[in-house]
């Protein structure tokens, strides 16, 4: 029924495409983590998709949700 969500967020930083950072390892202790990473991983582990497109002089991060519909339980969703 197309029900669902996209959102768009912009900056005019430096060219950063987030979706090239490597997802952080999960079997270090948390008090051995390093700082950052675990946001991109929770838009990679519940979006249906996302996208990176660099817009002129800014960073455009595109990420979309359907309604009702859970990610594939172990895997990330098709887009992310």
């Amino acid at each position: 029924d197309g029900a669902g969500a996209t959102v768009t967020i912009l900056d005019q930083g430096p060219a950063f495409d987030p979706l090239s950072v490597p997802a952080p390892s999960m079997s270090v202790p948390l008090e051995q983590a390093s700082v950052g990473g675990l946001g991109v991983q929770m838009v990679r582990a519940t979006a249906d998709g996302c996208r990176y497109e660099r817009r002129g002089d800014s960073n455009a991060f595109i990420v979309w949700f359907i309604a009702g519909r859970a990610p594939p339980k172990g895997r990330r969703p098709r887009g992310c």
